[in-house]
C-alpha cells in the first residue's frame, strides 16, 4: 500500500466547472487505490501567503509527514 500526496491545486480547477475561490489551494493526500484520503487547505489571502512561501511549505512537508506515517502502517 502506498499513500501519497498531490501538490496544490487551485480550488476553481479541481470543482469541475470552475467555481470556487481563486485564492484557496489544495494538497490531497490518496489512498493505495488513488482517492481522495484527506486534503490540506492553503489561502493565500491576496499575495499575504504566496504558494510558494515558507506557510506553503511548511504544509507540504505537513502532508509528507502524513504519508509517511500511513505508508508504515
Amino acid at each position: 500500500m502506498t499513500y501519497r500526496w498531490v501538490d496544490f491545486e487551485p480550488e476553481p480547477d479541481i470543482t469541475g466547472d470552475g467555481s470556487g475561490d481563486p485564492e484557496k489551494f489544495f494538497i490531497t493526500i490518496l489512498d493505495p487505490d488513488g482517492e481522495e484520503y484527506a486534503c490540506i487547505v492553503h489561502r493565500i489571502v491576496g499575495g499575504r501567503f504566496p504558494i510558494n512561501g515558507d506557510l506553503a511549505d511548511e504544509k507540504r512537508g505537513r502532508a509528507q509527514k502524513i504519508v509517511d506515517a500511513l505508508n508504515r502502517l
